[in-house]
């Protein structure tokens, strides 16, 4: 076998690593790129074709020398030929067209060859010939195929390039001139704007804030998308076009209304550097129905949480509880409209109507893990308690979230203590603890080893405690962090002053790697703690305590507190 190709063209300006391997191809007798890499003695793949990825250095290196190149001639050749290609933070990734276009002019010239930038979604016409680029054969209509028959016609029926009719003259859109003038920054910007325009006009009702791997919409529908996409980015257009969507996504839903819609639909920039050229055209703006129309509007998770107003976490609860339906699209779950509809309409359902303003008596149920934590509840269990306890619930008259449905505080907090002790039924993650306990992951992990809180693995890297152990503890102690969650006292007074009452917290052997605050639970140490409670209310002037609420404001507030406050502060008045 040779060591060098016979013939040995060398790369045009802005030609393609794909066309200048089929061109190399042809000129040498072969047909496509497997056997270009066969005869280097290189296992094809996509990777090679891309510059930044470190295989394309393999391919340089295996290829320069058979064609009497220093590696750095062939490299430069081809170093900025994929400038705009992908990028990791533009809706597309990737905006290169897997079908190979191309202009029958250009090649139809002596060494015709193929340039990079026809295989960009948006280039879809030649500026030197003004007329549109083929990714179909105009003869038979057969998709183009990457061969090295591509340079001189169809492979399909033998159409050759030269023997093509002067195709119709079609001036290059503005959509795909703008790029010309721009300067390299601004061009990443029009980019990332007019694919995301794009995205909109192809499927309007696709809400979700994900990065594509690639154009969703084939190469033959490229000029009429990029030409609405461009005149939303350069007019005013994008803000009615966003209300139009939002109305009708909206018209069929019942609880999430158009106010809710529109904070989760990303708007469309419009470029204060592009001007609208004349004879654009204006743009009816009419919404593209397809395969994805209002029915199968799918979002994000994090857009889901938003509408609900509530946590990715607590999203996942709810998901995993079944209470609204979820699908996974590469490693991430995606939300229905209807279906996240659905769910806050059967809650609206049971709710009471609350007239004039809500009342600090009612707690919103986007905030229930505020107070659920604290009895071993997460924010699923908790609902699903207020729902099997039948707790009233109160809505306003148009109620779109979990914040604009209460339910009443004081008998929430009622329902999750009369059912915490169910909760030690179950093993208790580190996290359900640290929630529980208020306290960092150090001191569970110290309070497990002086208790010998029984752990159980439920993965290489993570455990469980067996919950007996853990009942046994709160029953027979007081830790100061967790009791005064629910104070307005801070922990350092009761803590110095159980000390000088002679009330010593248990031994702590890991003293130096961090303090607790654990007392044996006694008749003295509540006696104690009682008479602390009356001593500090009655230090603190009415106008202190009320400061002291108005910062801390505990989630929960104990009984104790809240009526030594009620007493100190507002005879007559009760606190939620």
């Amino acid at each position: 076998m040779s060591s060098y190709f016979p013939v040995r063209p060398r790369p045009q300006n802005g030609e393609s690593i794909k066309g200048y391997l089929l061109r190399l191809a042809k000129m040498n007798g072969h047909f496509n790129l497997g056997a270009i890499f066969h005869v280097i003695d290189v296992v094809f793949s996509e990777k090679h074709l891309i510059v930044s990825s470190p295989r394309f250095k393999e391919l340089v290196n295996k290829l320069a020398p058979m064609l009497q190149l220093s590696e750095q001639v062939l490299f430069d050749a081809f170093a900025h030929s994929q400038h705009y290609d992908r990028h990791s933070k533009r809706s597309v990734f990737d905006i290169t067209s897997s079908t190979p276009k191309v202009c029958a002019a250009c090649l139809s010239e002596t060494n015709g060859y193929l340039r990079s930038r026809w295989q960009h979604m948006h280039i879809t016409h030649c500026a030197q010939h003004e007329t549109a680029l083929l990714d179909h054969c105009p003869d038979c209509s057969s998709r183009l195929e990457w061969s090295a028959d591509l340079l001189d016609g169809c492979k399909s029926c033998g159409t050759r390039w030269k023997q093509v009719s002067a195709l119709a003259l079609s001036a290059v859109p503005s959509y795909q001139t703008a790029i010309d003038w721009l300067a390299d920054t601004q061009v990443v910007s029009y980019l990332n704007a007019l694919y995301l325009a794009a995205i909109r006009v192809f499927l309007p009702f696709e809400l979700m804030k994900i990065n594509r791997k690639e154009c969703p919409f084939a190469t033959e529908e490229a000029h009429e998308v990029f030409e609405a996409a461009y005149k939303l980015i350069i007019s005013e257009d994008a803000s009615q076009y966003h209300e139009r969507i939002v109305d009708e996504i909206s018209g069929a839903l019942v609880c999430l209304d158009a106010s809710a819609l529109k904070k989760i639909v990303e708007p469309i920039p419009k470029l204060s550097l592009m001007s609208e050229p004349e004879g654009l055209g204006a743009w009816s703006g009419e919404l593209r129905h397809g395969q994805h129309d209002v029915s199968t509007t799918m979002v994000s998770a994090s857009q889901a949480g938003e509408l609900l107003g509530i946590s990715s976490g607590e999203l996942n609860e709810l998901s995993t509880g079944n209470m609204v339906k979820h699908t996974n699209l590469e490693r991430s779950s995606i939300y229905q409209l209807r279906h996240i509809d659905t769910f806050i309409g059967s809650l609206v359902e049971r709710a009471n109507l609350l007239v004039g303003e809500v009342g600090s008596t009612y707690y919103r149920l986007s905030d229930l893990s505020k107070i659920s934590h604290s009895y071993l509840f997460n924010f699923v269990e908790c609902l699903q308690l207020i729902i099997d306890v039948e707790l009233p619930l109160y809505c306003a008259i148009q109620a779109n979230s979990l914040d604009a449905i209460y339910v009443d505080k004081r008998e929430l907090i009622e329902a999750l203590k009369d059912n915490e002790q169910s909760q030690f039924s179950r093993l208790l993650s580190m996290s359900e603890l640290t929630k529980y306990f208020n306290v960092q992951p150090i001191k569970i992990q110290i309070m497990a080893d002086i208790f010998e809180w029984q752990k159980v693995a439920v993965s290489r890297k993570s455990v469980k405690f067996e919950p007996s152990s853990i009942q046994q503890f709160v029953d027979e102690y007081i830790l100061l962090d967790k009791w005064c969650a629910e104070e307005l006292y801070p922990k350092s007074s009761l803590y110095s002053y159980l000390l000088n009452h002679g009330i010593e917290p248990i031994d702590n052997p890991k003293e130096d790697k961090s303090k607790l605050h654990i007392f044996k639970r006694s008749p003295l140490l509540l006696d104690v703690i009682k008479q602390f409670e009356l001593d500090w209310f009655k230090s603190k002037a009415p106008s202190q305590l009320k400061q002291i609420l108005q910062i801390t404001q505990p989630p929960v507030l104990s009984d104790s507190s809240r009526l030594a406050f009620e007493l100190r502060c507002s005879p007559g008045k009760v606190l939620p």
